[in-house]
C-alpha cells in the first residue's frame, strides 16, 4: 500500500488552512468520497470520472450497476480494490489502496 499525500479538505470539502498554509496528510479515504460524490462532467480535466452516488440512490438502478461505476473509476484513478461489496442502495463497503 502506498500512502498519498495531498491537500487536507474538511469535512466540508473546503481546504484546511493551518497558520495561512494548506495543510497536507494522507488523502486516500477523502479520495474515495471526492470519486463517489462526483457526478460525471463535475471534473473538468476528467469529464468521465466521477461515479455520482447521489443520481444511484435517486434512481432505481441495480446494486450491481453501482458496483461497476466504482470498480471503473476507482481503477481508472489507479486505485486496487481489495473488497468491494454494495448491498441495497445505501450500504457501500470499499477498500481500496493506491
Amino acid at each position: 500500500m502506498v500512502e498519498v499525500f495531498d491537500i487536507v479538505l474538511q469535512d466540508d470539502f473546503d481546504l484546511a488552512v493551518n497558520n495561512g498554509d494548506f495543510e497536507t496528510g494522507e488523502s486516500t479515504l477523502r479520495h474515495h468520497q471526492c470519486l463517489l460524490l462526483a457526478e460525471p462532467g463535475n471534473l473538468k480535466m476528467t469529464p468521465a470520472m466521477g461515479v455520482g452516488v447521489r443520481s444511484f440512490m435517486n434512481d432505481d438502478t441495480e446494486a450491481e450497476e453501482l458496483k461497476k461505476a466504482i470498480q471503473m473509476n476507482f481503477e481508472a484513478d489507479g486505485m486496487t480494490i481489495q473488497k468491494l461489496e454494495v448491498t441495497g442502495r445505501d450500504n457501500i463497503n470499499i477498500e481500496a489502496t493506491y
